[in-house]
């Protein structure tokens, strides 16, 4: 791989606050607090207040009729005790809610926003992993 796909990988890492550039010493990795996990909750809250009342004035027959399908989808889900089947179809109404919105820009920011709590959630579930590993190595002695 050439050094222009990294480079530019890293300057997204970088804009996302997961890098920090230093000069002539590279690259180092931006530990993120309980505060940035707040401040990402804060901005998804407000934006994704104004596309719901956007998406509550769509009057799309087709994205309404996704939009039922999916809550009852949730709503079984959620009475079947299925995380996944209700992840997923949370995940669908939140694609199907941007749509109805027609906030393209919002949107986008939504999904960058997302991306980012992904990469917590990981970053916390590797931490977890290595605690419970390291938890369970203990309790052998």
């Amino acid at each position: 791989m050439s050094r222009t796909p990294v480079r530019d990988a890293f300057r997204l890492q970088e804009y996302e606050g997961f890098l920090s550039s230093r000069a002539r010493r590279g690259w180092q990795v931006n530990s993120l607090s309980l505060q940035d996990v707040r401040e990402i909750f804060d901005v998804k809250e407000t934006l994704e207040s104004m596309l719901v009342r956007k998406a509550a004035e769509c009057e799309d027959e087709h994205q309404r009729r996704q939009l039922k399908r999916v809550m009852e989808r949730m709503k079984k889900s959620a009475h079947a005790n299925d995380y996944d089947g209700w992840r997923q179809a949370d995940t669908e109404l939140h694609d199907i809610l941007l749509a109805m919105s027609g906030n393209e820009r919002a949107s986008r920011i939504i999904c960058d926003l997302n991306d980012q709590w992904y990469r917590i959630r990981l970053g916390l579930m590797a931490m977890q992993g290595a605690w419970s590993t390291q938890t369970r190595s203990t309790k052998r002695w």
